[in-house]
């Protein structure tokens, strides 16, 4: 496992070093601030708060997060794909003062990368006591992640209060709409407490037998690929900053791939 995370550091500071050096030529760095630094988070009441405060500082409303990666590029978090196992879903750091995420580029489950980049902003952005143990972080960043993605108010007006009973159609009806997987889902519901305790594990087990682990029913139309980098060079290539040699470098691929990817119209 160790050397599995090495390869994907290595791979994480290669491409963010071709990104940051991109950015210098175009002039197009851009700084990230942070508006939950400050009030260190202690309890799950208080991620939710601070869920609500980070949609309302970078204005997104209530309604839902149609692609997340374009919302975190759109606020200068620079968002990097690693060729990776199916074991990984992301990970994130500072470097220096630049945020940045890798995720695998391997994945092609839409609700899981969503919840994965909003878990992985969780561990960017909140300020957790230094004391706090690795596990209770991972909750909070799961719970960021969900409070994020589907904001309590609008859970309990969708969901209803108190239910003894769901149809598999209803969930897969709020998954196409909020982007969050019914496994995700039902466990807001019994965080929230709007299911009892007994009817979350009913539910489990019978997602399990199910085999909707593996495959889950319902989809999320929306793509979610980082398109920022991917941009800044096809611009600089256009106006003729960069050669076709260093975009394809930058790119990594070859001078040819990136011929055929790429012709100017105008």
């Amino acid at each position: 496992l160790k050397k599995e995370e090495t390869a994907l550091l290595e791979q994480a500071q290669f491409a963010l070093d071709r990104y940051l050096e991109l950015e210098e030529i175009a002039g197009m760095s851009a700084v990230v601030e942070n508006p939950l630094e400050g009030n260190l988070v202690r309890s799950m009441e208080e991620v939710e708060a601070a869920a609500q405060k980070l949609r309302r500082d970078w204005e997104v409303g209530f309604n839902p997060i149609s692609q997340v990666v374009e919302m975190l590029e759109e606020r200068g978090i620079r968002v990097l794909k690693a060729d990776a196992p199916d074991t990984f879903d992301g990970l994130a750091a500072w470097a220096g003062d630049i945020p940045f995420m890798l995720v695998n580029s391997n994945c092609d489950n839409v609700c899981r990368l969503r919840f994965t980049l909003l878990h992985e902003l969780g561990h960017l952005f909140l300020p957790f006591p230094e004391e706090m143990p690795e596990s209770d972080r991972e909750a909070m960043c799961n719970r960021f992640a969900s409070a994020l993605l589907f904001p309590a108010k609008e859970f309990r007006a969708h969901f209803g209060e108190r239910r003894h009973h769901l149809s598999l159609e209803e969930l897969m009806s709020l998954k196409s709409e909020w982007g969050m997987s019914i496994s995700a889902i039902m466990r807001r519901a019994r965080d929230l407490k709007l299911i009892s305790k007994d009817a979350y594990t009913r539910f489990c087990i019978g997602y399990n037998q199910r085999g909707f682990r593996k495959e889950e029913p319902g989809e999320y139309t929306m793509h979610e690929i980082p398109m920022r980098f991917r941009l800044l060079v096809l611009r600089t290539y256009a106006e003729e900053i960069i050669s076709g040699t260093k975009a394809a470098y930058l790119m990594n691929q070859t001078y040819d791939q990136f011929q055929k990817g790429c012709q100017i119209v105008a």
